[in-house]
C-alpha cells in the first residue's frame, strides 16, 4: 500500500513531520523511513 504512494507524496508528508514541530522549543522529530503498520509497532 505504501508502495503506490507517489514519491513526490511521501516526500512532502515526511517533510511534514521533519518539521512540523520547528516552532516549539526543544521538541523534534526525527524520520527514520517508511514501513508498513507491523513495523511501525516494534
Amino acid at each position: 500500500m505504501l508502495n503506490d504512494l507517489p514519491e513526490l507524496l511521501k516526500a512532502q508528508i515526511t517533510h511534514f513531520f521533519e518539521h512540523y514541530k520547528d516552532l516549539e522549543k526543544g521538541k523534534w522529530v526525527k524520520v527514520d523511513g517508511w514501513d508498513n503498520a507491523a513495523g511501525s509497532e516494534s
